[in-house]
Formats: structure tokens, sequence, C-alpha cells
């Protein structure tokens, strides 16, 4: 699963390469957790795409309270189609998640050791997202949820799951409402690899309130 990730760069060069599109720069973040609030990437009404801050923990739409009884951070990509909450926002409102990397827990002997997992280069990273939106006569809510599926050679020597990160030819494909869903289940396999690198880091970003680059940086 995914509960940590960070931002350490304040532009996302491979995506508004890729979309042709320029978002605003975002600060650096270096431990963001479930509830707060994230840039997510969206098509816009003009046919365009657009960044917008949601709150990480998806809310459908339906439910009668801006909050859920279960964890919904994170959508497990084999049944996006069947949960409720995620059921339409699979089909229509899908969008990209920039990152910089992500953390995951490795279990030795008892201990959780922490990594940071990024890619090569430093373009930047484009988590598969569903957003939705909360809505009611007095206020409106944006959310969304991270999916996450099968690990790749490198990630399963740390964990079972994995974000799923789009290749930038998936890009517009993922967020287009017109793809069919045969094609964007297809888009939902283990990033490669080879493009890829993961290193240990501080037990320290197990806390939330703690923030900064050494965070992110190799032990």
């Amino acid at each position: 699963m995914c509960g940590r990730f960070a931002i350490s760069n304040p532009r996302f060069s491979r995506i508004e390469a890729t979309l042709g599109t320029t978002f605003p720069e975002v600060r650096p973040r270096y431990n963001i957790s479930p509830s707060q609030t994230i840039p997510v990437i969206r098509g816009s009404a003009d046919g365009g795409d657009e960044m917008v801050d949601m709150r990480w923990g998806l809310i459908p739409y339906w439910s009668e309270e801006p909050k859920v009884s279960y964890s919904t951070f994170n959508a497990r990509a084999e049944t996006l189609a069947e949960k409720p909450a995620f059921r339409e926002p699979f089909r229509s409102r899908r969008c990209l998640i920039p990152a910089s990397g992500f953390f995951e827990w490795k279990t030795d002997a008892g201990r959780k050791q922490p990594y940071y997992l990024t890619g090569v280069g430093d373009g930047g990273l484009a988590f598969a997202g569903l957003w939705d939106e909360w809505r009611r006569p007095e206020e409106s809510l944006l959310s969304c949820t991270i999916v996450v599926g099968r690990p790749n050679e490198l990630v399963v020597g740390i964990h079972d799951r994995m974000v799923v990160i789009l290749p930038e030819d998936a890009y517009a494909v993922w967020l287009s409402p017109r793809t069919s869903l045969h094609t964007v289940r297809s888009l939902m396999r283990s990033y490669p690899a080879a493009r890829m690198r993961a290193w240990r880091v501080s037990a320290a970003v197990g806390n939330a309130r703690n923030e900064g680059a050494d965070l992110i940086q190799p032990l």
C-alpha cells in the first residue's frame, strides 16, 4: 500500500512535457500522509488538463457526511470496478497524482525499515489516481485516492504491493473519460524496475509530524 509520499521538486517537467501543459509550482514536501491536501492533475471542463488541490482519502459523492468509516486513501487495482466508493470514479473521474517518490516499510526480524522509492531522473512520477466531489448546498470537497497494484522486481523485496505508476504514454489515456475500461485496466501494470531506485531511510518518516529533505536521504 502507499501511506506516505514525497514531492521534492516544485515542478514536474516530465508530466508537463508529456501533456503539453504548464502547471503551477508546488512547495516541496517530504512526508505527505493521508487526509492532507495534495496537488492532483485532472481533465478540465475546456478539454485540457488542470492541477487542483484535493484531500488525500476519497469521499464518495453519495456519502452522507464528508468522511468515511473505512480507509480510502488507497484503492486496489483489481477491485476498482466493484467497490462502491471507487466504481464511478474509475469509469470517468481518473486523475494523476504527481510525486517524486514514495515510502514503503520492509519487515525484517520483527523490525520495520522504511525505504524511499523513486524514479530514475528528476522529472517526477505520475501515480494513477481517482477523484470525486462531495457536494452539499453549503459546501463541497474534492478528494482522491491512489491506485495500488502488484509490485515489480525491485519493490517485491520490500513490500507485496506498490503504487501504480503510469508511463508517459499513458497519461492522456488514463485521464480521458472516453478511454474504454478494457484499455484503462491494461494500464495498471507494474512500472519497470529498471526505471526505479530504492534506498533505506530514517525511521523518522514514520511520524507524520516530521518534515524535511533529510527524510528521503539514504542511510
